[in-house]
């Protein structure tokens, strides 16, 4: 087969010459293409090659294809940014509950009178209104009939608040303190002379006056220390706390007793 590659003129570019540009360029390359075409067609009429042509028709083809593909531009790849590790997820601390200081009451203040110091308000009111009747029922001093009676009915409320009233804790302490007094007005107010002054028109129903009658000589009798546990013999207790008690009551004067 025929070389029918001899006929592609290659460009001499000489050292001094620039090759040419633009529409010059464009110019000589549809020339040589043109030469190769015309070339080929007559070796095909000459030599009968189909195949040969068909060949060579395919290679220019290509050759031109190559000429007019060009560079595609490429976008700059963008640098690759290091991200920064996350921060770690921080729980928030837990809210503690506020929490309400409640101011506790003070203890109620109870008056020092005389030395004396009350364990409760209960206690020192009961016990002024004791020293009250041992003032005014002492002897040689006059009072009406009514003011015997108000002395005495208060008396009574007082000795039954005592038993009935006050909680076993100020109980013992209280009736202490009770004797105590009735002992030191032995020879005033709680004589057996004067105790019972104005019975017979106390405004009393029948079951208070008996129950006061047997507490004055409860506390009469057994008010003296010394003398207390031979006076305790002669007490019938029952019958003492038989009227105007609290089973609660009875039973704290009992254990005081001893019964």
């Amino acid at each position: 087969m025929p070389d029918i590659t001899d006929n592609v003129k290659q460009p001499v570019v000489e050292a001094n010459n620039l090759p040419a540009t633009g529409s010059e360029t464009t110019a000589q390359d549809t020339t040589d293409t043109t030469a190769k075409l015309d070339t080929t067609i007559n070796e095909t009429i000459t030599t009968g090659d189909v195949d040969s042509a068909s060949s060579i028709l395919a290679d220019i083809v290509k050759d031109e294809a190559a000429k007019d593909v060009k560079p595609v531009a490429t976008a700059p790849v963008a640098p690759v940014v290091e991200v920064a590790p996350a921060a770690p997820i921080v729980a928030p601390a837990p809210v503690m509950p506020k929490i309400t200081k409640h101011k506790i009451a003070p203890a109620p203040v109870v008056e020092e009178v005389a030395g004396e110091k009350f364990v409760s308000v209960a206690q020192q009111q009961i016990l002024s209104s004791i020293d009250t009747y041992i003032a005014k029922m002492d002897a040689g001093k006059k009072l009406s009939d009514a003011d015997i009676n108000a002395q005495q009915v208060s008396l009574f409320r007082q000795i039954t608040a005592i038993i009935n009233n006050l909680p076993a804790a100020d109980f013992d302490d209280t009736w202490k303190r009770l004797l105590a007094r009735v002992h030191a007005a032995k020879d005033g107010a709680f004589s057996p002379r004067r105790v019972f002054r104005g019975f017979d028109n106390m405004t009393l129903g029948e079951d208070d006056r008996t129950a006061f009658q047997r507490l004055l000589n409860l506390v009469t009798f057994t008010a003296d220390p010394k003398g207390r546990a031979l006076a305790i013999k002669q007490i019938d207790f029952n019958k003492t706390f038989e009227f105007g008690l609290r089973e609660a009551g009875r039973q704290r004067a009992l254990y005081f007793y001893g019964q």
